[in-house]
């Protein structure tokens, strides 16, 4: 296979599900799958456990790392063997897996595609990865002031606009606006829209962190609002075939009339 695929769902994190698909050649210098189903594996494991074999590889630029599917004491291992440089030292995580066997189990965590009906009353944006941070700030100072944000987006014959609002005791609004933003999608031009929803201030802020704390450039970031069910960002980065991309789908809460 050309891509590796990663999946966060159902009970797993906060209620954010978040999808990536990574080319093999922006992971691996080196690979090899073979397998008895299309040379594809799929498996599942704890984050947490994933995340800290990770960190190891990762916490010096210098050190090769090999990692393998195997089986250890008879339980299938997600191994990974970190050579130190200029040293003989191998330092090995061995990550517990669950193979995923099952065709509907595997089929459950594929990223969902919303029905039109979902579409037609969505909005949605394109942000500059250079407004990334920018972003992020503004989500951080909000989340200071209150619990939950209001995000909407106009697309509309003017401009297109992605506005984040909070309100604290009725005493205070906070606003900020982007504007002058590109439209994800193919709309008619004389045709105005406007979306909005409710979501957690510390949860789109994590989402950001997580997205800016990445050794990959974000390019575009595609924001999509679908009122009273989600709130999808769709993060872009820097390559030729724009293969790799993260994909977070948001919570979302009752709006108050």
């Amino acid at each position: 296979p050309d891509n590796v695929s990663f999946a966060v769902v159902g009970d797993a994190g906060d209620g954010v599900q978040v999808w990536a698909d990574m080319t093999r050649a922006s992971l691996f210098l080196d690979h090899r799958c073979e397998s008895r189903n299309n040379n594809q594996i799929s498996f599942t494991t704890k984050v947490s456990n994933l995340v800290r074999a990770l960190r190891s590889a990762c916490a010096n630029s210098n050190v090769q790392t090999v990692v393998k599917l195997t089986k250890k004491t008879g339980i299938p291992t997600f191994s990974f063997e970190i050579q130190q440089p200029q040293t003989q030292l191998k330092i090995t995580h061995d990550v517990p897996i669950r193979l995923v066997l099952d065709d509907d189990e595997l089929l459950r965590s594929y990223e969902p595609t919303l029905p039109d009906e979902y579409m037609n009353i969505s909005a949605s944006v394109v942000l500059p990865g250079s407004e990334l941070r920018s972003l992020q700030n503004v989500v951080e100072r909000m989340g200071s002031f209150a619990t939950y944000m209001v995000v909407d987006i106009t697309n509309a014959p003017s401009g297109h606009v992605l506005r984040l609002q909070v309100e604290k005791e009725n005493l205070m609004n906070m606003t900020t606006t982007f504007s002058k933003l590109a439209s994800a999608v193919q709309e008619d031009p004389s045709v105005s829209k406007t979306a909005e929803a409710k979501v957690e201030v510390k949860k789109l802020g994590r989402v950001l962190r997580s997205l800016l704390s990445t050794d990959l450039k974000v390019s575009q970031l595609i924001c999509c609002i679908v009122p009273g069910h989600t709130v999808v960002l769709k993060c872009y980065f820097d390559n030729q075939d724009d293969k790799n991309t993260i994909v977070y789908y948001l919570p979302v809460h009752f709006l108050e009339p």
